[in-house]
């Protein structure tokens, strides 16, 4: 008999994952999302995505009780800047979901695996989506603990990919450098890159990894406790980030004067951001607990995201 798996949230590392489970067979998925369908999710056609509100009263016990899932992973969240500028909508969505969930849980699927993804910003960010982070993970640990539950959330560093939304920090630096680069080509105007905290420096790990790596960490035999690290074991700054894009391209450079390539808005830096978002370590602990190693670097995964954009441009003609 198939294990059944539900996944809330289909971004970036939730359809990552639903492909790897799908190569790996032997699994009946059910996905939620709750705004649109993004089009890299729509070709599952062989997985169960329903439209929900995880926030709605009783969304959460109704999903669990329904599909009594073998895995849960729980993806979603608010992460950008914009998103986490209110209180109440971040912690309702990055905090009281996973109680929600973990609660339903206990009550009608105590032997269920469950995932909540954490951050690297739980090591001292001072900001409402680093305190939704944390609060979700004390939850966690709560049902682990004290209701014996199966329960982990690992702390997740920049994971990146060309899925992720186009106001992401990385997907919004390349897109805006694809169309940099043919304005400056046929010598057209151009709209400037408009980007937040340059300077900050991250241990950036392609998405696709990341998804396989949690589904790794859900199946191992011992439960390894809350501090489970999943990183690239790398760092990079979001301006070296900038040029390894404008350097690919080949035809361009980052630009230090004329018109601004950038344009830096204050608005679009979280207050009391960490600076340098690393784990030196976390090599150490996945080389040994799942015997993993990456298989993508910084400038591989800048290859994948500027080729995808300039596929996803020449499709529908622009931006």
């Amino acid at each position: 008999m198939n294990k059944k798996v539900l996944i809330t949230g289909i971004g970036q590392i939730g359809s990552f994952l639903i492909e790897h489970l799908i190569a790996l067979g032997g699994y009946d998925i059910t996905a939620i999302y709750e705004h649109e369908l993004a089009p890299y999710a729509k070709n599952h056609l062989n997985v169960n995505c329903i439209k929900h509100n995880l926030t709605k009263k009783g969304v959460c016990e109704y999903l669990i009780k329904t599909y009594l899932p073998d895995f849960c992973i729980n993806t979603a969240a608010n992460s950008s800047v914009s998103q986490c500028k209110n209180f109440n909508d971040t912690i309702k969505v990055n905090t009281l979901v996973v109680g929600e969930l973990l609660e339903a849980i206990l009550k009608y699927k105590p032997d269920c695996k469950f995932c909540n993804c954490g951050s690297e910003q739980e090591f001292g960010g001072d900001n409402f989506y680093a305190l939704s982070k944390i609060l979700s993970h004390k939850i966690v640990a709560f049902y682990r603990d004290k209701k014996n539950l199966f329960a982990i959330q690992p702390f997740i560093y920049p994971a990146i990919s060309e899925r992720q939304s186009i106001n992401s920090f990385c997907n919004k630096v390349v897109y805006g450098a694809v169309a940099i680069s043919r304005a400056v080509k046929n010598n057209n105007d151009f709209n400037s890159i408009i980007v937040g905290n340059l300077d900050i420096q991250s241990d950036f790990l392609y998405a696709g990894e990341t998804a396989e790596i949690l589904w790794r960490i859900l199946n191992l035999n011992k439960l390894m406790g809350s501090h489970m690290s999943i990183a690239g074991g790398g760092v990079v700054s979001n301006r070296d980030f900038i040029k390894g894009v404008f350097r690919y391209l080949k035809n361009i450079e980052y630009q230090l004067s004329g018109k601004p390539y950038l344009i830096v808005d204050e608005s679009l830096i979280r207050p009391n951001e960490l600076n340098r978002v690393c784990d030196d370590n976390s090599l150490k602990f996945l080389k040994t607990a799942l015997n993993w190693t990456p298989k993508y670097n910084i400038d591989d995964i800048i290859k994948i995201m500027v080729e995808n954009a300039i596929k996803t441009i020449d499709n529908h003609g622009k931006l």
